[in-house]
């Protein structure tokens, strides 16, 4: 059985294990067998261990308090899973934007990027309200002024399908 001994960190997940000995017999040659600090594999594996160390969402429910493994306080669980999801959601944002710069949405047979230049760029000919030109995959296409609604309403419904797509990852 291997043998780990508890770290502590700054961040999360708080408190990580690193393997010290591969057997009870090499963890005692190197005199850490009464180590409050050293825990065993199934300790980090087992569920069903009485001593199980919970890693939930990342988080290690245990943390070293006057040189030894103690339940971690729950109020730094809680700031530790508000921080996470921050982070999490933080990603979905930026995934949402790399998909953006690579997606299309189709209007009068035409496919228009989704990138944020564009986006700009449609924005401003949809509040001039203006016949107007725009770069289509294919090309300069021009969308007359009675279809900027169409138009955007396309752009809107791409947009957020993009955005979906982020939600449900």
């Amino acid at each position: 059985m291997n043998y780990y001994i508890a770290e502590a960190q700054d961040t999360l997940p708080f408190v990580t294990f690193s393997q010290v000995a591969g057997s009870l017999s090499e963890l005692e040659e190197k005199g850490l067998a009464d180590s409050p600090l050293i825990v065993s594999e199934e300790q980090l594996t087992d569920s069903n261990h009485p001593d199980y160390i919970s890693f939930e969402y990342g988080i290690c429910h245990v943390r070293i308090f006057n040189g030894e493994l103690v339940p971690a306080l729950p109020g730094d669980i809680a700031a530790a899973q508000a921080n996470l999801s921050k982070a999490l959601n933080v990603q979905k944002t930026r995934a949402v934007g790399v998909k953006m710069e690579t997606r299309t949405f189709s209007f009068g047979g035409n496919a228009y990027p989704l990138n944020n230049a564009a986006i700009a760029v449609y924005s401003a000919a949809i509040k001039k309200g203006a016949d107007i030109t725009l770069i289509a995959t294919a090309g300069p296409t021009l969308i007359a002024s009675g279809d900027l609604p169409s138009f955007e309403t396309a752009m809107i419904d791409a947009i957020i399908a993009v955005n979906n797509e982020g939600l449900s990852s």
